[in-house]
């Protein structure tokens, strides 16, 4: 009887350490994964950063209507630059994919890594699989903004006419700076300064309403923008208000530029300075001057004016901005202030001395960033 007692006990130890083994196993295990999964998030959230670059970089190249080859070329190089200076604790990348998608503008980048494991390895699981991943919307557009510049052109208006001669030459590169430091990439950039005075004669030597150009494409006709706008100095202008509705009515009604596909978008944009009031549509000494003839698709009520601004066989009614620097308590532009799409721009002695940081930060709002999604 004692021989089996103390088998049974000697059994029962021994159990006890097979026990004891299995949990310590389990145990070791449970902490393994705990410590590889903890190790495998901590390079996700590392490699993420990496490849949001890798994905905006991607999403910046078929902006510029690149093909799905040279969005994948841009992401790999991004991405490689920024992994580089990570510390991945021995991980290798498996796949990088790059997928793009024309309807919706969306670039999607996707990678796995392989993270080698530390105690998971005693239960034979010698890799974890990483996988994360980033989508870049917004950014696979190309952006046309066109600008048509109403300029006062009357004798107060020096300033301002040397200001935009100024900032002619270097108007483009400078204008495209400054709305990437505000997280915006324009791809194309085009101009159409118009000068204005007034219609009825004011007693100066000479009188005409408006002097006007094309749609200048930058920098490719920054020469004829320059020489353009280097032709006029500030003049006239005795008798306020002056034909700034009529700027605006032909600043709208321009030719603005044609989109070829669904990547393309335009944003037209009216843009005017001015010290003065405006004359009310159907001034009647505009009309009936003696003069330069007075436009004849001008309307001649405060409601025409608005109906033309808002059909979008003339202007696009989504992406149309009204931009105005001067004092918009006056006439004309108190009007103009209520209307959709407008935007105060700050007044004209600002935006003289600072005028495409001021064109800039008065658009930015509007035109579509690369932005990041989750």
């Amino acid at each position: 009887m004692y021989s089996l007692l103390s088998r049974f006990r000697r059994d029962e130890r021994g159990a006890i350490m097979i026990i004891t083994a299995f949990v310590f196993f389990v145990l070791i295990v449970a902490i393994g994964v705990g410590v590889d999964y903890s190790r495998a998030l901590t390079l996700k959230t590392r490699v993420l950063g990496s490849l949001d670059t890798a994905a905006l970089a991607a999403a910046v190249e078929f902006s510029k209507l690149g093909s799905e080859q040279d969005a994948r070329k841009a992401a790999k190089k991004a991405f490689d630059a920024q992994v580089s200076q990570l510390n991945l604790h021995g991980a290798k990348l498996k796949k990088l994919n790059i997928v793009t998608d024309d309807e919706t503008m969306k670039v999607s980048v996707d990678a796995v890594f392989e993270l080698p494991t530390t105690l998971m390895q005693i239960a034979g699981f010698k890799t974890l699989e990483v996988a994360t991943r980033s989508d870049a919307v917004g950014g696979g557009q190309e952006v046309i903004l066109d600008i048509v510049m109403c300029i006062d052109a009357t004798g107060s208006m020096g300033a301002t006419l040397r200001s935009v001669q100024r900032n002619a030459l270097s108007f483009e590169a400078n204008l495209k700076n400054r709305l990437k430091e505000l997280g915006r990439q324009v791809d194309i950039i085009r101009v159409r300064p118009i000068y204005y005075w007034d219609y009825d004669y004011d007693g100066w030597s000479r009188s005409y309403g408006l002097k006007k150009s094309t749609f200048l494409k930058l920098p490719d006709q920054r020469t004829q923008f320059k020489n353009f706008v280097d032709s006029e100095s500030a003049y006239g202008g005795g008798d306020w208000p002056e034909a700034g509705l009529e700027c605006f009515n032909e600043g709208l009604r321009s030719s603005w530029f044609k989109t070829t596909n669904t990547r393309q978008s335009v944003f037209p944009v009216v843009a005017l300075w001015t010290d003065a009031p405006a004359d009310s549509p159907n001034n009647w000494r505009n009309i009936n001057s003696s003069g330069t003839p007075y436009p004849s698709n001008m309307p001649r009520s405060w409601g025409g004016l608005e109906a033309a601004w808002n059909n979008g066989s003339l202007i696009s009614q989504d992406n149309k901005m009204f931009v105005f620097f001067g004092n918009q308590s006056q006439n004309g532009w108190r009007q103009l202030s209520k209307w959709s799409g407008y935007n105060y721009g700050g007044s004209l002695t600002s935006a003289t001395n600072n005028m495409v940081e001021a064109i800039a930060n008065a658009v930015y709002k509007k035109l579509p960033p690369p932005y990041l999604s989750f």
